[in-house]
């Protein structure tokens, strides 16, 4: 990646924020991007083809009256794609089923739906639609969500219904050559330098453990419960040019995370670095990952792993030891597949904000020496190899506190404001993301590695996620133009030489503002991708364009990685043969 020189500047920040003079008073560093799950609902579409989106299946009964979903889809034969091989199905001791799915209906416009075989299906959900032949139907979506569903109502015998696509119209005559991902999510992702894949991994809390579990880029959904293909990751980064960042499930046996090394090492443009992290926050005890580990991984495919964390303390105790350990065997493996082109690959230990302890921990396990370069041992120390890390990331997240929580909710709603919101989080601003930020850069720089944040920008969401009173004001500092202002406070933060942040990763791409669970993305839908003023509808998008720093102008370019672009001879991972 080019670099820019960044401008040093005094900035005298107050309550009310700041506004940069010009553009060279932008803080500069470079900026990645998280993209989110793939799912029926969301308002981030990736593909072209709607049937990537299509959820689990859903059985119902053939006959008479029945519940929406009688659960009994998993006694379903099904092929290696994943569509059942006789609609109706009787699974032993019940009644005949026949399934359904549903669909994204956030996508707009005319579509086709093909598919082959014989058999019966039905569109529901208020779309209009016409029936053309057997195996061809024109829909209209209309873009406002809902459910949307197709039920499969019968599928022949050795000649059943798959290879469903529901595709723009203008593309059936030309399939081969339909783009895979929708043209405007790839616009709004080409600024960025690199392509964080937890959501779309769904990493938090996987369930997989062996290399056959992982989704297959040839499933004819891509949002199921393991998420979206890795091959289809590796083919968005070389049509971006941007660096990829993996997370590694966290019951992934040795098989499975040598697999994914390899994969990527032979997929991935060579030109292109990958960043490469054991599952994701696994500090955090709201995730499955982090008791996993305390527990000392019970079950695990390769029994070395449970006895390294039973060495370190068979107690649910010296969790970030045991964190480390973790990391470190990622690191191990992903660094053997990559021996002969290690500069392709960033080791990321990750730790937590707040908890700054946690980062310090983490780094002594893996370099086996303190801060001060005195070697350690014994004890929880004796699993560690020492071979350290390449770069260490927390979250660069900033938040009001529970006293605003608490002021705001006893207020008369129609009096807090948005600005208010923003107020509060500028006053605790340094005292809090500052802190932290500063104190683990001493750290990463006691130890030599980079600085990196794996998800950053506004943590601003109703408190512990409530349904509050104030909650409308939340959403509404979303995009307030002093949003903008907070950002650039932060990419100060991040740019300034005692915090050396080298890679931003903002957290996350696009999702709905006016949620409790939090406003999350910084595009609200795809349709605002390519919008004329960013700074009224998505402040928080415009900051990110502004202070990212310059990215190589052959990237840029429409044209710059062909679609499906593999290197080496890569069999193919559309083929489902191979």
């Amino acid at each position: 990646m080019s670099t820019r020189i960044i401008v040093l500047f005094v900035l005298c920040f107050v309550i009310s924020g700041f506004v940069p003079a010009n553009t060279s008073d932008v803080p500069w560093l470079p900026i990645g991007m998280n993209v989110d799950s793939h799912n029926y609902w969301t308002k981030s579409l990736i593909f072209n083809d709607v049937i990537k989106t299509a959820s689990k299946w859903i059985s119902f009964n053939a006959e008479g009256s029945s519940p929406w979903d009688t659960e009994l889809a998993d006694k379903i034969d099904y092929d290696s794609t994943g569509w059942p091989l006789v609609i109706p199905f009787a699974p032993e001791g019940e009644a005949p089923q026949k399934v359904r799915f549903l669909i994204n209906n956030n996508y707009k416009g005319d579509y086709v739906l093909l598919f082959d075989g014989r058999g019966r299906i039905t569109i529901n959900g208020g779309v209009n639609h016409e029936k053309v032949n057997d195996n061809k139907y024109n829909v209209e979506l209309t873009g406002e969500g809902g459910h949307v569903w197709i039920d499969v109502h019968e599928s022949s015998e050795g000649n059943h219904i798959s290879n469903m696509r529901l595709i723009p119209q203008g593309w059936e005559r030309d399939e081969a050559n339909m783009p895979v991902f929708h043209e405007k999510y790839v616009q709004g992702l080409r600024p960025f330098h690199a392509i964080r894949f937890m959501n779309w991994m769904n990493i938090n809390g996987s369930e997989q453990k062996e290399w056959s579990d992982r989704v297959k880029p040839w499933s004819f959904s891509q949002a199921r419960r393991n998420g979206v293909a890795i091959e289809y990751a590796i083919m968005l980064c070389n049509r971006l040019g941007a660096d990829a960042w993996f997370c590694v499930p966290h019951q992934a046996d040795d098989d499975y995370i040598t697999r994914f090394a390899e994969l990527v090492r032979d997929s991935l443009d060579p030109t292109l670095k990958v960043y490469v992290e054991y599952s994701n926050e696994v500090w955090n005890w709201g995730f499955a990952q982090s008791h996993y580990i305390l527990d000392n991984a019970p079950g695990h495919n390769n029994r070395y792993v449970i006895d390294n964390l039973k060495t370190i303390n068979p107690q649910r105790a010296d969790h970030p030891e045991k964190d480390a350990y973790m990391m470190q065997r990622t690191f191990r493996l992903w660094s053997q597949a990559f021996a002969d082109e290690p500069h392709r690959l960033v080791r990321v230990a990750a730790g937590q904000h707040a908890w700054v302890d946690n980062s310090r921990r983490i780094l002594k396990y893996l370099f086996k020496r303190d801060r001060h370069g005195a070697p350690v041992s014994g004890g929880a120390y004796e699993t560690s190899s020492g071979a350290g890390c390449d770069a260490f990331a927390v979250g660069g997240y900033f938040n009001f506190r529970k006293e605003h929580h608490e002021a705001w909710n006893n207020m008369n709603p129609a009096e807090v404001t948005a600005e208010m919101i923003i107020d509060s989080v500028f006053a605790v601003f340094d005292e809090t993301t500052g802190a932290w930020s500063e104190q683990t850069a001493r750290y990463v720089k006691a130890w030599d590695v980079d600085y990196l944040v794996y998800e950053g920008g506004q943590h601003i969401q109703p408190w512990r996620q409530g349904e509050w009173s104030y909650n409308q004001a939340v959403w509404d500092a979303q995009i307030h133009p002093r949003m903008y202002d907070l950002y650039m406070k932060n990419f100060a933060l991040h740019a300034a030489p005692e915090v050396n942040c080298t890679l931003f990763m903002a957290y996350s791409y696009i999702s709905e503002r006016e949620s409790r669970w939090g406003s999350w993305g910084h595009l609200e839908s795809i349709e605002q991708i390519g919008a004329a003023d960013y700074m009224t509808i998505a402040p928080k998008y415009q900051a990110l364009l502004d202070a990212n720093s310059e990215f190589p102008t052959d990237v840029k370019s429409e044209n710059a990685r062909p679609e499906g672009y593999r290197l080496r001879n890569y069999p193919n991972p559309f083929n489902a043969e191979t």
